[in-house]
């Protein structure tokens, strides 16, 4: 079994990376509203990469007998003024998760 540390912050990851999934389809949604059909399919594919990495880590937690915890998560964002401004802010959800790495 894990350490308790170790497992709170698999978990905190779990849920940045669920948080993450969750973002990128609502962005996804307004590319499609708004017909950037490239945009919403690279992001489409980006929200499966991080449901993926959120499988992977309540695999691991379940695997090592630790129990995974998915936390109420908040509502993404979901309007946006332009699609220069939506991938800014990808960006910088990117930065966030990558740091908390």
């Amino acid at each position: 079994m894990l350490k308790t540390d170790m497992i709170d912050k698999l978990n905190e990851q779990m849920n940045l990376e669920l948080y993450s999934s969750l973002l990128y389809q609502q962005m996804s949604a307004w590319c499609s509203y708004h017909s950037f059909e490239g945009a919403a399919a690279f992001l489409r594919r980006h929200a499966q990469e991080e449901m993926t990495h959120m499988q992977r880590l309540f695999d691991y937690l379940t695997d090592t007998g630790s129990l995974p915890r998915i936390n109420a998560i908040a509502s993404p964002f979901a309007e946006y003024a332009s699609l220069d401004e939506l991938f800014r802010q990808t960006y910088e959800h990117e930065q966030l998760i990558n740091a908390k790495k």
